[in-house]
């Protein structure tokens, strides 16, 4: 029935089968044995890219203990549009963060006329730790001479990755960075290289990111093959 609807869809509008629905109005989509999780990170980040809080200081709450939010307890806002933008797009959110809906519906009730305190209360609910504390990814490499391990690391990444993409293509910038350093160091002990070492990404969209040459322009040193003596790895 579902393949009859498809076909008759597409003689009447030409529609194009996707396949499985993984992203869909800032919602991103993942199947398992267990069911099926539902994600808006990226969507938590293009809103805290926007309003500039992708730096913000965590708070631990969406908002400040016994605090009373009323119709003219400070100075009217001059920008009301930005205030509705934000609410709306913060009730949008509840969806999946059912922590931060009793913050964001208090603040859906200043709609009409909101003030500085109002604002600073949409403020801390984009401050919230764990709204955009797990922004930053975790990169992890292992580099092997023959078959001792001489190299490896695991760490937080400085900046904000908009994508899984972009955050493998990071990891990727580091490692290659690494070897070079050990290229340099071998080198000095006078060790010539014997062969091409080969870095392994588990990330197809990040490989083919590195492969292009237009996104590789100016930026020869991230080359993923590099001249270092020892074996695949």
């Amino acid at each position: 029935m579902i393949d009859a609807l498809k076909q008759f869809l597409d003689e009447a509008f030409k529609i194009k089968d996707l396949g499985v629905l993984k992203y869909f109005l800032g919602i991103e989509l993942a199947r398992s044995s267990k069911g099926l999780h539902l994600c808006e990170r990226k969507y938590i980040l293009d809103i805290l890219d926007e309003t500039g809080f992708l730096d913000c200081k965590p708070a631990p709450s969406p908002m400040v203990p016994d605090m009373k939010l009323a119709h003219g307890d400070s100075a009217p806002l001059v920008d009301v549009g930005s205030y509705k933008i934000l609410v709306g797009r913060l009730l949008y959110l509840t969806a999946t963060r059912p922590d931060i809906a009793f913050a964001v519906k208090q603040l859906s009730q200043f709609i009409d006329s909101p003030t500085q305190n109002h604002l600073v209360a949409a403020h801390r609910v984009l401050r919230l730790g764990n709204l955009s504390k797990y922004r930053k990814s975790v990169y992890g490499f292992c580099i092997f001479l023959y078959d001792s391990l001489i190299s490896w690391k695991s760490k937080k990444q400085p900046t904000v990755a908009r994508s899984s993409s972009k955050a493998e293509y990071n990891a990727i910038s580091v490692v290659v960075c690494e070897l070079h350093w050990l290229q340099y160091l071998l080198s000095d002990l006078k060790v010539a290289p014997s062969k091409l070492a080969t870095l392994f990404c588990d990330s197809k969209s990040a490989i083919a990111i590195s492969e292009n040459h237009v996104f590789m322009k100016g930026l020869n040193t991230l080359r993923l093959i590099v001249i270092l003596l020892g074996k695949r790895f």
